[in-house]
């Protein structure tokens, strides 16, 4: 692999997935064939297949210290962005080529004004994590997304959010119709005006999940504000706790499979994340740093080169040779996290 390459690594349809990559290491020591299919969503306009709408969780979401659990205010400060394949391969298709086309990281370049995120408390315990048992902290999907999206993207408005979780412990069949048994379902609707939102009419909707539905208004190529859905799926986490220089940190690592539904766009990246605490004691800030890795299965780009010519009258030429195993592209950001008080949550 290419020094600053990261691997894509679903082996067979299950991951092995390893913590490393956010210095630009290899993120997977194996060569394996990314197989793309088995991660696809099942569109009408997508070759059918036995399974559910959406991708089958091989993972439960990622489990975080319990320091990391409150509201946060967010600052994202864009680093650089590398290709490390050239920019000849790069197209349209690419993950974070477009605006939205990377939750993660929205709009790629943005270093965007500070937002909230939230970390929440489990009452279950997650047996095999790296923390005490007992109780652990996850990523409130349906609180932080939404919300990272409208900072990176200020013309955009978010208008409902759903989430779901389609792993179900204990089991590690990753095929076709594990998934279509899991029904992978999402919680009802909460819209922004609130309907829908409250513990007693959407008691899940901010509890652990490996999937995010939001439909938001905002505007196209072509001008026109219209409303759009992006389905967003983690297919693969894992969190693993270490220690460095001045504390205790946490790495990890998250495979998502993304569609745009409006644009007919199914996009693959990986995302690496270090979270270091500052102080032992209550830490009131954490820094961080983030690495998304962008993939493209190779049918997909040279479908999209194949019409792009027949739309111009051509032929068809042979795209762009690129390994569809490893990245196209790598973006980086500094990430710094600043505690809220409960009154300064109130307030927001």
């Amino acid at each position: 692999a290419k020094k600053g390459s990261v691997r894509w690594n679903l082996i067979g349809g299950c991951s092995t997935a390893s913590a490393k990559g956010i210095n630009g290491d290899q993120a997977t020591p194996l060569a394996i064939d990314p197989p793309y299919s088995d991660v696809r969503y099942g569109t009408s306009t997508l070759a059918s297949t036995r399974r559910s709408t959406s991708p089958f969780a091989r993972s439960p979401p990622a489990r975080y210290p319990d320091w990391m659990e409150g509201t946060w205010l967010a600052t994202y400060k864009f680093t650089r962005a590398t290709f490390p394949q050239g920019r000849g391969v790069l197209s349209l298709r690419v993950p974070g080529a477009g605006i939205g086309t990377v939750l993660s990281l929205p709009n790629i370049g943005c270093s965007p004004a500070p937002f909230t995120v939230r970390y929440l408390r489990d009452a279950v315990a997650n047996e095999g994590n790296d923390f005490t048992s007992g109780a652990a902290v996850y990523e409130d999907l349906a609180y932080s997304v939404p919300r990272r999206l409208e900072a990176f993207w200020p013309d955009a408005k978010v208008l409902s959010v759903r989430t779901g979780n389609s792993h179900k412990d204990g089991r590690n069949e990753c095929s076709a119709i594990a998934a279509e048994e899991d029904e992978n379902k999402l919680t009802p609707s909460c819209s922004v005006t609130g309907e829908g939102c409250t513990p007693g009419e959407n008691p899940t909707l901010h509890s652990p999940a490996t999937r995010l539905s939001l439909d938001y208004e905002g505007p196209t190529r072509a001008g026109p504000r219209r409303g759009q859905t992006i389905d967003c799926s983690v297919v693969q986490s894992i969190a693993t706790v270490g220690s460095s220089e001045g504390g205790t940190s946490v790495v990890t690592s998250k495979q998502f499979v993304q569609y745009n539904v409006q644009q007919d766009l199914q996009t693959y990246y990986k995302e690496i994340c270090s979270f270091r605490r500052i102080a032992e004691d209550e830490p009131q800030v954490i820094e961080g740093n983030m690495r998304v890795a962008a993939f493209l299965p190779y049918k997909n780009a040279h479908a999209h080169a194949a019409r792009v010519q027949v739309t111009n009258g051509n032929e068809p030429p042979e795209p762009k040779q690129h390994d569809e195993r490893l990245a196209l592209a790598l973006y980086d950001y500094k990430i710094t996290l600043q505690r809220l008080s409960e009154e300064a949550v109130t307030m927001i």
